[in-house]
């Protein structure tokens, strides 16, 4: 083996955390699911605690998954809150 045939401790080293990084970060990602788009800030889209109009409300939301959270927006949601990207489920309220 001639003296460019070797392989320094330091440059092995290197390349193998190189190789542990680039696994960790494909892992990462590969956990992600299609789902993980990032969601919008309550600010954003105006989220309000209470309904502010009758019968609109995140529990009637196409967008909301019970208990306490929503499709499109982050952190914890009331089942009577209300935000700009209330989508109403189809159904009939009036029964």
């Amino acid at each position: 083996m001639s003296a460019s045939d070797k392989v320094s401790r330091r440059s092995a080293m290197k390349a193998g955390l190189a190789a542990l990084a680039g696994c960790a970060a494909a892992s990462s990602a590969l956990a992600q699911s299609d789902d993980s788009e990032p969601k919008l800030s309550k600010t954003r889209v105006h989220y309000q605690w209470k309904p502010s109009a009758q019968g609109s409300h995140c529990s009637i939301c196409a967008n909301f998954t019970a208990p306490s959270s929503c499709h499109i927006v982050e952190g914890v949601i009331a089942p009577n809150g209300y935000c700009l990207v209330f989508a109403p489920l189809d159904i009939d309220l009036n029964k």
